[in-house]
């Protein structure tokens, strides 16, 4: 019998030695404050195994000891114990099986929500409008851009007007309203039947040819002119834009040195 036990005794000291060499490094130093500065889960593990450690040494010493352990304690402690390992041990395996759905997942996610997708279109007018509103520039640029092609429309409105001519190339005689002198307009000879038709080319003699002609070429002049002078407006209108888009430019660059400045 005592032939038997020393070999054990001698593997026993042995262990404690191995284990008091490898506990050495932990021990030597404040165990909270060495947890403090690992990640979460590395310093659950800490103390996990640190408490499986301790409650080791006091079973093996109640086994040395020759007290009965079945129905003490520590058997639940170290039960409780292993039920934390077995937790880790779970999460650990799940944390490669979650990295690998992660990429799969989201790009399924991401091709759902693209295949689902419907633009709102009055929705983004009210943010873009909303997102404007107090962009003075914006909107200084945005009403005289309308005023410059309601102008230019009524130009060409007006242009249109002033070439009606009557066919016989006649001007209708002048009214005498006011109203008709201040409008300069050029009216329509019009006969309500033949006869009326008749009458007047009998009562009043053919034009002469080369007077037709002298009016057309006077229009003509007269129309160039005032094209001319509404293409010169309006190079002038452009010109004045750029230099107004130019000074706030200027005047924002200047802005931004004096906030870097500061």
């Amino acid at each position: 019998m005592e032939s038997e036990l020393w070999p054990v005794l001698d593997d026993f000291e042995d262990s404690v030695d191995a284990i008091s060499e490898t506990l050495k490094p932990l021990l030597e130093q404040n165990l909270p404050k060495h947890a403090s500065r690992l990640p979460l889960f590395d310093k659950a593990k800490l103390y996990i195994i640190t408490t499986y450690a301790l409650e080791t040494l006091l079973y093996t010493y109640l086994e040395t000891s020759a007290t009965p352990t079945a129905d003490h304690p520590i058997m639940k402690e170290l039960t409780r114990v292993r039920q934390y390992f077995q937790k880790i041990r779970d999460i650990e395996s799940k944390e490669p099986k979650q990295e690998e759905k992660a990429p799969a997942a989201s790009s399924s996610a991401r091709v759902d929500t693209r295949e689902n997708l419907v633009l709102d279109k009055a929705a983004a007018e009210r943010f873009i409008s909303a997102a404007l509103a107090g962009n003075d520039k914006y909107d200084i640029e945005r009403a005289e851009n309308t005023r410059l092609q309601k102008e230019r429309a009524k130009e060409k409105l007006e242009e249109l007007g002033e070439g009606v001519k009557d066919p016989l190339g006649q001007r209708a005689p002048e009214s005498s309203g006011d109203d008709d002198d201040e409008d300069g307009g050029v009216r329509l000879v019009m006969s309500d039947s033949g006869d009326e038709a008749e009458k007047s080319a009998s009562a009043t003699p053919a034009p002469k040819t080369d007077g037709v002609e002298d009016i057309n070429d006077e229009e003509r002049a007269q129309i160039n002119s005032e094209k001319k002078r509404k293409r010169e407006l309006e190079a002038k209108e452009d010109n004045d834009l750029k230099k107004k888009s130019k000074k706030g430019k200027s005047k924002k660059a200047k802005k931004e040195k004096s906030t870097k400045k500061k």
